[in-house]
């Protein structure tokens, strides 16, 4: 609207707490009271009442493929199949369909290379990269399970380049602030349960080899079916590990076609297809929100509940479970990691280490898990996945498929200060705040500063300035300050080590905010808020030192620091929200504010 566009219709607004349905409720109601009526009303073909929400017939689920099951089992190791000479190119195939379209390209050398036009054939594979850390980073009893992966790509060239070639900026593989795209698998324990469901035709097949070719869908039989693009040669074992998102929730629609499948000839077949029918009407809107949303039930949980779906007499096939499962989507973590810190320790660090012709990538992932309203344990796909690598107690992979694309945070200011002869400042002072894992991006992000300062100043990896005479007490004007905010010192303090390193040298001032260390909870807003009663310390970073703030973590945090900072700014404009706000997005607009916020 800002842009000049007009709205078609009233938006509409959704909230899980609404009663009798929560989010799906608000959108039945907001299609048929407000969107439909809209569209009849501009003279556009309207079907007429919705009476269900599938819009495709299950048949139409059934046709969308062509499968051969051949008699010919696989053998070998169940996470190797992708890499299978037999089955590589066609998993290869699928994996650069779910590439990023801002992703980055890389050649055999691994170094980026522009693109122009249609992606080459290399460059649409995803990285493929190796473990070599994966350390649990909380206290073994605390709530929370996060964990410091290290992963490293190897270059495919036969020929090393020299690593002085790299140094250079617009060589480097990434820059600090970029974001991993990650393709996660599901865990082969996940997949036999979910094979338990399927009827025995099918999982007694599930290491024979299949054929698919995907059929022509240009009859109005077929209108709208999305038909997901599957590898042409595989296994349903490797299918169902590497490609099937078997922890997504069933869509309603989902369910309507899902009910044509129930077996009659069990004793609760009839009653099981009602049941799946209701789910998907409008008028079981509450219904399908309890039992799917609520408690996260997935499709091996409704495969589990409806024993009819497997029972003598399903219908249920191999084509079908293609059509109704969608692709696993890359789950996306901003890296943790500096590309330059990287090289300058490859640089000083002996040429025979293993990541000396490829680059590191560090994440920081905290491990989703929990229960439901009734008791039901549930877990995120990416994060159990890459907390498992290189797991010796399980069957676990090793190597990392992923992409890597530009983030949120650009443009971080690296030049010394041409003020300073002895090149002990940065031009800009930088203020990072991030609560829990949101310190990932910062991490790299004060890394890159740190690197370029030791390259330029000559200094050994490690080796950080020692001059501390020109910084205050609490470290507020240093070239880099952190306000960290966590819930316990001694439980989920990231890295605190590497911040007590820098700190002890002068180059980082630390703010803290640990919310359950004591009987009232603190957090960054609050003790940034205190410094700044004190020293008036936001308003001399922006406006006096010409500093810049980035800002990491979850939205509500983000949103109440951006609050202080325009309340910061408002107080040395004689009380002006307006003229805050204005100046903020001047800053902004100069790329010294920005915010990385995800839910």
């Amino acid at each position: 609207m800002q842009l000049g566009a007009t709205t078609f219709c009233q938006p509409g607004y959704g909230d899980d707490g609404t009663a009798n349905g929560g989010v799906i409720a608000d959108l039945d109601v907001w299609i048929d009271s407000i969107l439909l009526p809209a569209i009849k009303a501009l003279g556009l073909p309207n079907e007429g009442p919705r009476r269900s929400p599938s819009f495709i017939s299950p048949g139409s689920r059934r046709a969308a493929y062509s499968v051969i099951v051949s008699d010919e089992r696989r053998k070998g190791p169940l996470l190797d199949e992708w890499m299978e000479p037999g089955f590589s190119h066609a998993y290869s195939a699928f994996f650069s369909h779910l590439r990023p379209l801002t992703a980055y390209s890389y050649n055999g050398s691994l170094h980026r290379v522009e693109t122009t036009g249609c992606v080459s054939r290399i460059s649409e594979e995803p990285l493929l990269t190796r473990v070599e850390d994966n350390i649990r980073l909380t206290r073994s009893d605390w709530e929370q399970e996060t964990r410091h992966i290290r992963l490293v790509a190897a270059r495919k060239a036969t020929q090393p380049e020299t690593i002085a070639y790299q140094w250079k900026r617009n060589s480097l593989p990434y820059q600090a602030g970029d974001v991993a795209s990650v393709i996660p698998s599901n865990d082969p324990e996940e997949v036999s349960k979910f094979l338990r469901a399927l009827p025995p035709q099918i999982h007694e097949t599930s290491d024979c080899i299949l054929t698919i070719t995907p059929k022509m869908l240009n009859t109005a039989e077929f209108l709208g079916v999305c038909c997901p693009f599957w590898p042409k040669r595989c296994t349903l074992y490797g299918w169902l590990i590497f490609c099937a998102d078997i922890h997504a929730l069933p869509e309603r629609e989902d369910l309507r076609a899902l009910s044509e499948f129930c077996s009659l000839e069990h004793e609760f077949g009839k009653d099981q297809r009602a049941k799946l029918i209701s789910l998907s009407d409008l008028s079981g809107a509450a219904l399908y929100g309890d039992y799917v949303l609520r408690e996260k039930r997935s499709w091996a949980d409704i495969l589990h509940d409806f024993d009819s779906l497997r029972a003598p007499g399903s219908q249920l096939t191999v084509e079908v479970v293609l059509g109704l499962l969608s692709p696993i989507q890359c789950r996306e973590f901003s890296i943790a990691s500096s590309p330059s810190y990287e090289m300058m320790k490859m640089t000083c660090e002996a040429s025979d280490k293993p990541n000396a012709n490829g680059f590191a990538i560090e994440l920081c992932v905290a491990k989703v898990e929990g229960t439901t309203p009734l008791g039901r344990a549930y877990h995120g796909l990416c994060s159990s996945y890459l907390s498992r690598l290189n797991d010796r107690r399980r069957e676990s992979p090793s190597e990392v498929r992923m992409w890597i694309r530009p983030g949120t945070f650009s443009g971080l200011p690296l030049e010394l200060s041409s003020e300073s002869q002895s090149n002990k400042r940065l031009d800009v002072p930088t203020l990072f705040i991030g609560a829990g894992t949101g310190i990932a991006p910062l991490r790299g992000l004060i890394y890159e500063r740190e690197a370029m300062f030791n390259l330029v100043n000559g200094l050994e990896n490690g080796s950080m300035s020692n001059d501390i005479n020109n910084i205050d007490e609490n470290g507020l004007q240093c070239d880099n300050v952190l306000c960290f905010g966590c819930r316990k010192k001694d439980s989920d303090f990231y890295y605190e080590h590497e911040w007590q390193k820098l700190s002890q040298t002068g180059r980082l001032g630390m703010l803290t905010a640990f919310s359950r260390d004591q009987w009232h909870k603190i957090y960054v807003q609050q003790v940034l808020e205190k410094a700044d009663a004190e020293e008036t310390f936001l308003t001399n970073h922006l406006l006096h030192r010409n500093g810049a703030i980035y800002i990491a973590g979850g939205p509500n945090m983000a949103r109440r620091v951006k609050q202080l900072i325009v309340e910061s700014l408002a107080r040395a404009c004689g009380d002006d929200q307006k003229a805050a706000l204005r100046i903020l997005n001047q800053i902004q607009l100069a790329g010294r504010f920005s915010i990385e916020a995800w839910s």
